[in-house]
């Protein structure tokens, strides 16, 4: 009855797993379907707003590198990405694109096709939007809402991630040992109950068999209390003499003991240095086998191998120390350790950072993510084959905390593959061995992807300790100037942690055109190797915001002399590009708005010895577009203007973002209580009466250089 429960019990346990597994590879399947459907209509609706400005200009080699700036970008398994025109024409692709996709136009703006190979291709219209109406020539502009082409992604088919099968394995293995120890062990119950039945039988065959005692009971009794007796009296004997004979001859308990735990120790110790020389001994074979890959190779590189030896050694008797990471100190510091590498495979390293580095605090383990970085980019850099390294760093928070970094580059770097390799005994550098190490120390993980035409991707994923919230402040708006479209692209999402709104322009006039329709509090330059820094010269003193560049190490002496702004050294990095602005010292700015021509040339006379900038306007629409390109601390404002009254052009200022905390002062010759009160209603915030004099002077240039000083 006991075996059938059991059978039972077991049949029904793995029925159970079986359902449970299947509900698990149904949920997982309608997940990873969902995540991947939101991520592919968020790229096709990025790429189409992309493309559309560039269709409309006919800018293929410009498509062409933004398709392939974001195919790197992305995490979607992409083979190609397809640009079309309206008629169906291919107009552009990525370099994964082959010639055997075909795609037949059809009148649905968004659709899914299945291809020959396997793969689906999904497509979306790129429809003319206001926005890009002032990119047509005049006579050829379309209606708004007219299909301009359409962006297209060719994309391997949906699987399950393999952490899912890794899981279902292990269900699996453990369903089976459960199976097999429930088989054992009715296996053995059955044997034990088929052996107590065996003896009893034989037990109750005997005492059939045995003749019946020819002695009564009392006197059987009575011989075995005689036996008994006997047996006492030669156990207590044979107990003396051991006693005294452990007395004369032996030592006692005590010594005993301690003999005992002497002899204990020394076993330990000997284990211990058996330990000590077979460790020793792998040692010893692992530094021949680096010492055999060293041969031949230069001095430099010799010590910095054995540098990464002696970390590995340092590591392995050292415990983990969580401590807090400053990212932007921490990636200038890194960067001089990572030129040498740079410049040996003569690369340029394209540093994106997360906006979210700078939004928060990081607690984790930083020798171990400084070592561990350090040997991947010597390893990076040992096989590349093409010109650009790009080194993504994220910040994840989906289940638990997490960093992720990825390096993108061209070539198969044979250095890495031994990431993809399983063999135990495989010969590996010292640099090699440091990041399997520090990996498995720390619990990293990592994968790495290579795809021909397009090079490699090798991603590492880190567990953070401990992440805070820590706002900090950026500015509003900003211009990037870089005559390289793909690297601006991939770019452009890490300098949001520099401004709100960011504009990209290729050429140095560019900047002139954005300055004068929007304010800019922040201009970025890429600078290049060869170009004309006399036209860049004339164009920053134009500007009137702070101004940053960046230059490759080689020419940064160069266009340090020619240029008047802080010129750093690539790759481009947030860190120092928040700490200079406030380094530079605040002009106050005063904008005067007066019709009088003799009261301008009164007040400028008055300020004319003084730090600051005065603009003047003597209309009110003048007075609104110097507001819109300017920051100004303080605002003197007419309230008798010829073209509009004083208080809706305040109201119209006010309505600035960056005006918000401006000073604005009612600038006239008298002021009744009920006039006063309608100027604070429009957003002024204080009256000044004509005409000026050295105490109002005083005043004013003592309030506006505090309001400087606090922005």
């Amino acid at each position: 009855m006991k075996l059938r429960a059991l059978l039972l019990t077991t049949l029904f346990a793995m029925a159970l797993i079986g359902l449970a597994g299947t509900l698990s590879w149904h949920s997982q399947w309608q997940q990873q379907e969902r995540s991947r459907s939101e991520a592919e209509q968020q790229l096709l609706t990025s790429l189409s707003l992309m493309v559309e400005p560039l269709l409309v200009k006919g800018a293929a080699e410009q498509i062409k590198a933004n398709l392939l700036s974001s195919s790197f970008a992305s995490t979607l398994p992409l083979k190609s990405i397809l640009v079309f025109d309206a008629g169906g024409q291919l107009f552009a692709a990525s370099q994964g694109y082959t010639s055997n996709v075909t795609w037949s136009l059809s009148k649905n703006m968004t659709g899914r096709q299945s291809l020959p190979d396997g793969s689906d291709l999904l497509w979306s219209a790129v429809l003319v939007s206001p926005a890009s109406m002032v990119f047509f020539e005049p006579g050829a502009a379309k209606a708004e809402g007219e299909v301009l082409g359409y962006v297209a992604l060719q994309i391997a088919p949906l699987q399950l991630h393999a952490s899912w099968y890794h899981q279902s394995a292990y269900w699996l293995v453990a369903l089976l040992l459960t199976a097999a120890m429930l088989a054992l062990m009715a296996r053995k119950y059955k044997t034990n109950q088929q052996r107590m039945m065996m003896d009893l039988n034989r037990e109750l065959h005997l005492l059939l068999q045995r003749p019946a005692p020819a002695v009564a009971g009392d006197a059987l009794w009575a011989e075995l209390q005689n036996a008994l007796t006997e047996l006492n009296w030669t156990h207590h004997s044979l107990k003396g003499q051991v006693a005294e004979r452990l007395a004369l001859a032996g030592p006692s308990k005590e010594q005993f003991d301690e003999l005992q735990a002497h002899c204990t120790a020394l076993a330990a110790q000997l284990s211990e240095s058996q330990q000590l020389q077979q460790q020793e001994l792998a040692w010893q074979r692992q530094w021949q086998h680096s010492l055999g890959l060293l041969q031949g190779v230069a001095e430099a590189e010799l010590k910095s191998q054995l540098e990464f030896g002696q970390m590995q050694l340092h590591f392995l008797q050292r415990q983990a120390q969580p401590e807090l990471w400053s990212p932007g100190n921490w990636f200038q510091a890194e960067t001089l350790q990572w030129r040498p590498y740079l410049q040996k495979a003569s690369a340029e390293l394209v540093l994106v950072e997360d906006p979210a580095l700078h939004q928060a605090g990081f607690e984790l383990d930083v020798p171990v993510l400084t070592w561990t970085c350090r040997a991947i980019m010597q390893l990076v850099c040992t096989g590349m084959q093409g010109q650009s390294l790009t080194w993504h760093w994220y910040v994840q928070n989906f289940q638990d905390h997490s960093l992720l970094l990825q390096w993108d580059f061209a070539g198969r770097s044979t250095a890495l593959q031994f990431l993809q390799s399983d063999d135990p005994q495989q010969p590996l550098l010292p640099a090699q061995r440091l990041v399997l190490q520090l990996i498995k120390q720390a619990g990293y993980k990592v994968r790495l992807s290579c795809l021909e035409e397009l090079g490699c991707s090798l991603v590492l994923e880190i567990p953070l300790h401990k992440v805070w919230p820590q706002p900090s402040d950026v500015t509003q708006t900003m211009a990037y100037l870089d005559a390289q479209p793909a690297r601006s692209a991939i770019l452009k999402p890490a300098l949001y942690a520099l401004a709100e709104q960011v504009f990209q322009v290729q050429r140095p006039a560019e900047l002139l055109l954005e300055r004068k329709l929007r304010l800019l509090d922040l201009v970025v330059i890429q600078l290049p190797d060869d170009g004309d820094g006399e036209e860049l010269r004339q164009v920053l003193l134009q500007l009137d915001c702070p101004v940053v560049a960046f230059a490759s190490p080689h020419y940064q002496a160069r266009w340090r002399s020619e240029l008047s702004c802080p010129v750093l050294s690539q790759p481009l990095q947030i860190r120092p590009v928040r700490q200079l602005p406030q380094q530079q010292q605040h002009q106050p700015r005063i904008l005067l708005v007066d019709d009088n021509e003799t009261n301008l040339a009164f007040v400028q006379a008055l300020l004319a010895r003084q730090s600051l900038k005065l603009d003047t306007a003597t209309t009110g629409q003048k007075a609104v577009q110097l507001a819109k390109t300017n920051h100004y601390q303080m605002i003197l404002l007419d309230i008798q203007l010829p073209d509009m009254q004083g208080t809706v052009v305040a109201q119209q200022i006010r309505q600035l973002p960056h005006h918000q905390h401006s000073l604005i002062l009612a600038f006239t010759a008298h002021a009744l209580p009920a006039e006063r009160d309608s100027f604070l209603a429009a957003g002024m915030d204080d009256v000044v009466l004509k005409p000026l004099d050295i105490h109002k002077i005083a005043d004013l240039l003592q309030r506006c250089k505090a309001l400087a000083e606090m922005a």
